[in-house]
């Protein structure tokens, strides 16, 4: 687990609650499942550029510059899938799946504007993995807009290649997240309230364990050992002493904290089937011999 997290606000009042504010890790937006290597293919959707295209030069009285795109993305996508960790193969089929990038909208031009002669790039992208399986685990889509000088028009568009590409990358990368928890406070609680009012998560992890450990019934103790576990970045932990604390009193708090982690908590692996037990076979008794009849 990754420590510190940045407190961003200790405490504040809400009527009489205690209110944690704190910034904790969050999962990446994106993921491509089981597929690890994969190739890419760039194409372009002819009648949404060109519809595009016309409606500019008509409206705007703009100019098209001949530019490539399709190359230049392609290439700042494989960079990037390297730089994630993942490996590019040359052409489909090949590795675990397929990356198809549609160019949706790929205009480079001039264009008289009320502030004189300006260059422009407008690039949009549809994103999807496709995995062997026929599983569709990614689908994005990326845009930017640059305006520039004239004869900017290449410059412009690198940039706007190179800001789709931090996008992309971005989403499949951990970020945080701003959270706001009220605490459950009062008696023995305090003392783990005030670790982690002083960002000392592991301590009121600790604590709060052993408290839910002598009072498995205090619904506040679990509560707040879900919001310690929650600052961690443990939905899996914090999730399950939620539902303790619902389970034990239905605050709306609880609820909300349970639903939260549900969302976020890493999907269990599907459990295997398991065998039937051999049933056991009862040992016999071991009868006792007969007494010797007596002698005449």
């Amino acid at each position: 687990m990754t420590r510190p997290l940045l407190l961003s606000l200790l405490v504040a009042a809400s009527g009489c609650q205690t209110v944690l504010r704190f910034s904790r890790p969050a999962p990446p937006e994106g993921n491509f499942g089981n597929v690890r290597t994969l190739s890419v293919t760039v194409k372009t959707a002819v009648g949404r550029t060109v519809e595009n295209s016309v409606i500019n030069s008509l409206m705007r009285g703009e100019i098209g510059v001949p530019i490539r795109v399709d190359d230049q993305i392609k290439a700042q996508f494989e960079q990037r899938l390297v730089t994630l960790g993942y490996q590019v193969c040359p052409a489909a089929p090949c590795g675990d799946g397929t990356m198809t990038i549609v160019l949706t909208q790929s205009e480079v031009g001039n264009e008289m504007t009320r502030y004189g002669p300006q260059a422009h790039s407008r690039i949009a992208c549809d994103v999807k993995v496709f995995a062997n399986d026929g599983t569709n685990p990614y689908d994005f889509s990326f845009w930017d807009r640059r305006t520039g000088s004239i004869g900017e028009g290449g410059s412009l568009v690198r940039t706007s290649v190179n800001n789709i590409g931090n996008r992309f990358e971005s989403s499949l990368r951990p970020g945080r997240q701003h959270a706001e928890l009220p605490l459950e406070d009062g008696g023995e609680l305090d003392m783990g309230v005030n670790m982690l009012l002083s960002s000392q998560w592991r301590s009121a992890i600790d604590y709060f364990t052993r408290l839910t450990q002598q009072q498995p019934e205090n619904d506040g103790a679990w509560y707040d050992l879900g919001v310690a576990w929650e600052t961690e970045g443990d939905w899996g932990q914090a999730l399950a002493a939620y539902e303790r604390a619902a389970a034990l009193k239905r605050k709306r708090n609880y609820l909300d904290a349970a639903a939260t982690a549900q969302r976020m908590a890493p999907a269990s692996p599907p459990q295997q089937p398991q065998p039937m037990p051999t049933p056991v076979q009862p040992i016999p008794l071991e009868q006792p011999a007969p007494s010797p009849s007596p002698s005449p």
